[in-house]
């Protein structure tokens, strides 16, 4: 019996998971190389990944080994097209919340204290540009009783489709021997918000003079 092609939607929600899955494996697999985003682009060939990462000689490895290994992997387990990698360096990674949550998350590991931590990375990344961060720690931070440490500089938006777009969002785990503590870091990317605009003044003033002129009676009319 002859396959009936699959449909449209069917393909469009398979490309999505596809891309979902590919995310999280690479965010697990290169969190030392500071992995960012994905940009999977098809091709009758082969595909291509192009990773935005911190660390892109991480990834690549010596003579490219570390790539061809990911490449193999990728290929068995998400079924791509001979996938190539290719990497992009992040300039500022710290205005990435899943980059900066995990440097919370290992520093907190190694021993520092969760608001040392948080207030050494949240002054990175204001000084990096952003308009605002807010960084959220739970967990047993001290003592046996679960507690959250709140952190917040900045403007953060709340709600609304100015906050879906421009506020980046990353979490991370520290595991100690108390029990495992969740890091949530928000940032407000620099950008110019909505509510926000200039005055070109030479216009406004060449409007305000068309308007006085027009005003004014015409003498000897």
């Amino acid at each position: 019996m002859e396959k009936r092609p699959k449909s449209i939607v069917k393909r469009i929600l398979e490309e999505s998971y596809l891309r979902v899955a590919l995310d999280e494996f690479l965010r697990e697999s290169l969190e030392r190389a500071g992995y960012s985003k994905l940009q999977l682009i098809r091709a009758p060939i082969r595909d291509r990944l192009v990773l935005s990462v911190e660390r892109p000689s991480i990834v690549i490895g010596k003579h490219g080994k570390n790539a061809l290994r990911l490449s193999r992997i990728l290929e068995e387990r998400f079924k791509l097209n001979s996938p190539r990698i290719e990497t992009v360096e992040l300039d500022k990674p710290y205005l990435v919340a899943s980059i900066a949550a995990n440097r919370i998350a290992r520093m907190i590991e190694r021993g520092y204290k969760p608001r040392r931590a948080a207030s050494l990375v949240l002054r990175r990344i204001m000084d990096d540009g952003a308009l605002g961060v807010e960084i959220r720690i739970k967990g047993k931070i001290s003592g046996e009783r679960a507690r959250r440490l709140v952190i917040r500089e900045g403007v953060m938006l709340k709600s609304g489709q100015p906050a879906l777009e421009l506020v980046d969002e990353g979490v991370a785990e520290a595991m100690l021997k108390q029990g495992v503590i969740g890091v949530k870091v928000k940032i407000l990317r620099p950008t110019r918000l909505p509510d926000e605009y200039e005055i070109d003044h030479e216009k406004a003033k060449s409007l305000y003079d068309q308007t006085i002129s027009r005003e004014q009676p015409v003498e000897g009319g």
